[in-house]
């Protein structure tokens, strides 16, 4: 059976792969959490001056386990399995 197919996504070899909108609602969600989040709720030193009202990239990778990186990318819908 084949993989669905949604509205703003594509197909590749590998499955389903989001591309352009759905990409997009999912790193405005991601950010939303970020700037929702205060250093202070989330156990993590605060350092230097913030530029962001939430935690940094830097601070939420650490949490998650994650690379800087690999966070961004998923921010940025840049994310892929290959």
């Amino acid at each position: 059976m084949a993989p669905t197919v949604l509205p703003g996504t594509d197909t590749e070899q590998s499955g389903v792969r989001a591309t352009g909108r759905v990409s997009s609602e999912f790193g405005d969600f991601l950010r939303s959490r970020r700037d929702a989040e205060t250093p202070e709720v989330a156990g993590v030193s605060s350092w230097g001056q913030r530029r962001v009202p939430g935690l940094r990239r830097e601070e939420l990778a650490q949490i998650a386990g994650i690379s800087v990186n690999y966070y961004t990318r998923l921010e940025q819908g840049q994310s892929s399995n290959e």
